[in-house]
């Protein structure tokens, strides 16, 4: 799980980690990696192992962009540093298809471990429903069977979040950075209910 994320343009600067209110998120590409191969739409690629002990998120940030022209950024922080550390993992966003391919062949999931891996973004691919490379609507599945999960999860703040969740998450609902219809797609609630584990 993820305490925060922080997304910035390139150019931009690294912006200050948003206050950690006790919330807690799980992204989706956290879950499960995609596989297939990637349609023309898909442009958004999850990394992990970046060297995030080794270089800042600005170092991190270049190297990304060295593949092409970067849209988006977005990286996410260690929970174990409390979000003072950037945990390895990030979104990149491409103006092209071809970008985003080039830097999934240079850093292919079944690389050797420790190694940088990258994958197709699977937020991006629920959030382009039927039309997108998994052919269903996925979104509307996760939307609709959220009630049953808060309950199943003794979860009650559980939450949708992203790009297309049409969260109706409020400040007072404790979920800080994580709530609200921005960035990818994760599962957002607030870490007292369940230890500050995932549910």
């Amino acid at each position: 799980a993820t305490e925060a994320a922080t997304a910035v343009a390139p150019g931009e600067g690294r912006r200050p980690w948003p206050p950690l209110e006790g919330a807690l998120a799980l992204y989706v590409d956290e879950l499960q990696p995609p596989s297939g191969e990637g349609l023309p739409s898909d442009r958004e690629v999850f990394l992990k192992s970046l060297p995030a002990a080794d270089c800042s998120e600005d170092e991190l940030r270049e190297w990304v962009a060295g593949f092409g022209t970067l849209e988006e950024a977005i990286f996410l922080p260690d929970v174990q540093s409390d979000g003072a550390q950037l945990s390895g993992a990030a979104y990149a966003r491409f103006a092209q298809h071809s970008e985003a391919e080039a830097l999934l062949a240079a850093f292919p999931v079944d690389g050797a471990e420790g190694d940088v891996q990258a994958c197709w973004s699977l937020s991006e691919r629920i959030q382009q429903g039927v039309n997108g490379s998994l052919r269903a609507d996925v979104l509307a599945a996760l939307r609709g069977g959220m009630e049953r999960l808060k309950v199943d999860t003794g979860c009650p703040s559980l939450e949708l979040a992203g790009v297309g969740s049409d969260c109706g998450v409020q400040p007072e609902d404790g979920l800080g950075a994580f709530g609200g219809s921005r960035g990818p797609l994760r599962f957002a609630w607030r870490g007292s209910e369940s230890g500050g584990v995932i549910p």
